[in-house]
């Protein structure tokens, strides 16, 4: 299906750069105290790869789908449109209390490991948790030595995650709220459609209620000179076989969204999915949101960890 896929130019990512005689790669920090490779991240949402579209990503994409788990290099998106998503979210809630499963009990060894082949293909990493969480970011190193750039969302407060940043000196952190703050990088909104909507008319009324959202989000990020992103957005169980393309899409392709974050797909037989896989009524028009000009997936998805800004004026000298 990738054929299908009107290919948008983009530079490739090279993760790894100036390698040494021991096989390391340079990951040296930003005056912000952050790596290079992180606030190069921010730049890039903010101003990069809104001029192409939204990255498309889901919650725990490649950890586990419908009718199957633990198959690396896998996601129900791929299966129905032949490319990864170009954002893979996941949750580490409980690492502060059980450095082994997380509470939603998946091993935090294959987060980790899901995590860097997510920033080794060039995409991009988002995480959720509690403050004293964060601690897991120190353990999201390549085997070149990079450490993976995160855009985390705290589940208690911004305060609490700042001050546990600087304690453990994380240094590959992007902070996103809801909230606007002098700490906050991303704001950000979530959004549910209801799961028991099946016609357009019931659909179209809510998408309006996410039309005058994002339009306030993006006053606030404008005025404030940040990315925003909707870092949930779930329509279980797809009940409306066209959702995609007829609901959301002429909603989301008004703005100039960094990224969309999908629920995951944990059940088929309880309806608790929000990304249709392999058989489900809603393929044909996933691949069609798909096809859309605005839409990023993994190939698509800009050189987001490199300096994009200065290679374009390299490139016009």
């Amino acid at each position: 299906m990738n054929s299908l896929k009107r290919l948008i130019p983009i530079l490739l990512v090279c993760c790894c750069l100036s390698c040494g005689k021991d096989g390391t790669a340079a990951d040296p920090l930003a005056d912000s105290g952050r790596t290079e490779r992180t606030e190069l991240l921010l730049e890039n949402l903010r101003d990069i790869v809104t001029e192409k579209g939204f990255l498309v990503g889901q919650q725990d994409a490649t950890l586990y789908g419908i009718g199957w788990s633990n198959e690396p290099e896998r996601s129900d998106i791929q299966s129905v449109c032949g490319e990864m998503p170009a954002l893979v979210g996941f949750d580490i809630t409980g690492y502060a209390t059980n450095d082994s499963l997380s509470s939603d009990n998946i091993e935090f060894a294959k987060i980790l490991a899901a995590a860097i082949w997510q920033y080794d293909h060039s995409g991009m990493v988002a995480m959720t948790g509690n403050a004293a969480d964060i601690k897991f970011l120190n353990r999201l190193v390549t085997p070149y030595g990079v450490k993976v750039p995160v855009v985390f969302t705290p589940k208690d407060g911004v305060d609490a995650l700042v001050r546990e940043i600087e304690d453990n000196d994380v240094t590959n952190a992007l902070i996103a709220s809801t909230e606007d703050g002098e700490k906050v990088d991303v704001l950000t909104a979530s959004f549910a459609f209801s799961p028991e909507k099946e016609d357009s008319v019931s659909l179209m009324e809510e998408a309006q209620a996410l039309d005058a959202q994002l339009a306030k989000l993006q006053s606030l990020a404008k005025q404030k000179n940040k990315p925003f992103a909707l870092s949930t957005l779930s329509y279980k169980g797809l009940k409306y076989a066209e959702f995609w393309t007829h609901i959301l899409l002429p909603v989301l392709e008004k703005y100039n969204l960094s990224y969309i974050l999908l629920g995951s797909n944990a059940d088929g037989s309880t309806n608790d999915f929000c990304v249709p896989y392999l058989g489900h009524v809603g393929c044909a028009d996933f691949v069609r949101f798909y096809n859309s000009k605005k839409s990023l997936f993994l190939k698509e998805t800009p050189a987001i960890y490199t300096n994009i800004k200065a290679h374009r004026e390299k490139q016009a000298r």
